[in-house]
């Protein structure tokens, strides 16, 4: 590693110091060119070496969570990562629903069938899909299950929370964070 640059291992000290009980990581694409498998045990490698890394300095007290994002967003992709960190109890998954019902439409059962046990925490948001794009909505004005997606959850036994997400710092032409969190408490009260 070069003088002054930042590595991966580094980042989990300030971690470690202020007692964050876990990291997010990206797998996210997997450039063109590259063989889906050799990306695949790159990102494991890197996530292995987080996890040895908090054994070894933390005694486990960081977990490495990898948020279901980009690429890294279907069975056919994350199983043979799971595969590759099955050892490891300090790894583990965010599920971010918005990536999996533009992947998998609106079956989220079949992704909960295979990661469940791995889901440490939820992204919550909304969307609807035009000419292939997610358009961001308020939470319940989307085409996402949200009500699905909760009750699968909460029927295998979820102990995490939902996080929401609500992205006006990149979409400012998203309504008022207010009146999104709003929307969402009252969704969630639904439920």
């Amino acid at each position: 590693m070069k003088k002054g640059k930042v590595g991966p291992l580094s980042t989990l000290e300030p971690v470690m110091i202020m007692g964050i009980p876990a990291i997010r990581v990206f797998g996210d694409i997997v450039p063109p060119g590259e063989e889906t498998g050799r990306v695949i045990r790159r990102v494991a490698d890197g996530i292995r070496a987080l996890c040895e890394y908090s054994e070894e300095k933390a005694d486990g007290e960081v977990r490495v969570w990898l948020e279901v994002h980009g690429y890294f967003n279907t069975p056919e992709i994350l199983m043979p990562l799971a595969d590759l960190l099955s050892n490891l109890p300090l790894y583990g998954m965010i599920w971010d629903i918005e990536h999996t019902y533009r992947e998998l439409g609106s079956d989220p059962a079949r992704f909960y069938r295979e990661f469940g046990r791995l889901i440490r925490h939820t992204h919550i948001k909304d969307c609807y899909i035009k000419n292939g794009k997610a358009i961001p909505a308020l939470p319940g004005e989307g085409s996402i299950p949200i009500g699905e997606y909760l009750d699968i959850l909460e029927n295998g036994g979820y102990p995490g929370y939902y996080s929401f997400e609500w992205e006006k710092r990149w979409q400012p032409e998203l309504p008022d964070p207010g009146i999104a969190f709003q929307r969402y408490a009252a969704l969630l009260c639904q439920e």
